[in-house]
């Protein structure tokens, strides 16, 4: 039997002031681009860590089926099942969470397509996915550089 998921904070961090939930460290040598976007529908901080992630604040900022975001709001604790029959304890932060004008919440996940491609991350991503959807009735998606970002974040909100 799979182990139910939780989020915590249980709102999905969209409220107002909203604070990132992870910690970025002071340096780092993967980090290469960090900064703040601009925004009227962020629920709080705007901080980037990459420039595929500045890129998706600015599509959200302007795709009209938005209501609002914020910027890794939650943290989702899953339970990533093991090759010995077990389940280990795991916890993952989306880059952003969106609301849609109809209220409809989606968590999004900004990856290069070389990371995604990476088995760590392909383990990971359906249980991921599972958790959202089959525990918070949340859709995940993950936008890559390999895909129309306008049009994926399009069809995430249709989604929603």
């Amino acid at each position: 039997m799979r182990s139910r998921s939780s989020i915590h904070p249980s709102h999905f961090g969209l409220v107002k002031g909203a604070r990132s939930v992870r910690k970025v460290p002071r340096f780092s040598k993967t980090l290469a681009y960090r900064g703040f976007s601009a925004s009227k529908k962020a629920r709080g901080e705007t901080r980037f860590n990459s420039l595929l992630e500045r890129d998706l604040h600015t599509l959200l900022e302007v795709d009209p089926n938005v209501a609002s975001f914020a910027i890794e709001p939650h943290r989702l604790i899953y339970f990533l099942p093991t090759p010995n029959g077990g389940v280990e304890k795991r916890e993952y932060t989306p880059d952003v969470v969106v609301s849609d004008r109809r209220g409809n919440i989606s968590a999004i996940d900004a990856k290069a397509s070389f990371f995604r491609s990476k088995p760590q991350w392909r383990e990971k991503e359906p249980v991921i996915r599972q958790a959202y959807e089959q525990d918070h009735g949340v859709k995940f998606q993950v936008l890559t550089d390999g895909k129309s970002a306008r049009s994926h974040v399009s069809e995430t909100a249709r989604l929603s």
